[in-house]
């Protein structure tokens, strides 16, 4: 019966839906059979292996995903690995960094999942420390490298560095969302600096996220389910029934 169930948030009108029942596997494909998103539903929780967009932004496939926990009883989290990269102009960024260097959480935090570990009221706090600091300071006492300031004062001539660190990334993320891929040296300076704050671990996260199941009115809903279920078993039985006559 996952399924059907499965099939009641992904319509088959607009998705492919492949299921194992055997151990809970599921497959979102779109029309065209791109596989975009894969998960496990377990007996307490949905384990998201894989997010694409799917023919529609993934903000909707992950707000399907938290639709389709509703409907299965027993379901109180989901939980996810944050591997999300942006790619501009063919380079892919880590999305959770840029997002936090620019907004102070992840695009994953923005929707409600956090950390695994319960930690992610003090990542956003210490991350805050970070990217309201001047930038010079951040470059100079953190990053450490000279080579990448100057080539980031060459190529980004507009930018302030006499300002914060988030105020500074936002004006090299407005300036690189602007330049339809004109300088791809200013995508490549962006990925090599992120990539160094990755390995030096400035930034504080998690990428284990869990997100809270929140019904309303969840009672009736499993009801309401239960009663779906028993409904096609009927069927099903009836069909059956009538076929052996």
């Amino acid at each position: 019966m996952l399924q059907e169930t499965v099939e009641r948030v992904f319509l088959p009108g607009s998705f492919i839906v492949e299921v194992f029942d055997r151990n809970g596997e599921v497959v979102i494909k779109t029309l065209d059979g791109k596989e975009c998103l894969f998960f496990n539903v377990l007996s307490n929780l949905i384990y998201v292996d894989t997010v694409q967009k799917c023919g529609v932004t993934g903000t909707e496939v992950l707000k399907k995903v938290e639709e389709l926990a509703k409907l299965i009883p027993g379901v109180e989290e989901i939980f996810l690995m944050d591997a999300s990269k942006m790619s501009k102009c063919g380079i892919d960024i880590d999305l959770a960094k840029i997002k936090i260097l620019t907004k102070g959480e992840s695009w994953y935090n923005s929707l409600g999942y956090t950390s695994a570990t319960g930690d992610t009221n003090k990542e956003k706090s210490l991350n805050e420390k970070i990217i309201n600091m001047p930038y010079n300071d951040f470059i100079d006492n953190l990053i450490k490298e000279p080579s990448i300031k100057q080539r980031g004062i060459e190529l980004f001539p507009d930018a302030d560095v006499n300002t914060s660190v988030k105020s500074y990334f936002n004006s090299i993320w407005s300036i690189i969302n602007n330049s339809n891929c004109d300088n791809i040296n200013m995508v490549m300076w962006l990925k090599d600096i992120i990539d160094r704050i990755s390995r030096m671990g400035i930034l504080n996260y998690n990428p284990s996220l869990k997100k809270k199941v929140t019904l309303k009115g969840g009672r009736k809903r499993t009801r309401r389910y239960k009663k779906y279920i028993q409904s096609k078993k009927r069927k099903c039985k009836t069909k059956k029934t009538k076929k052996l006559k």
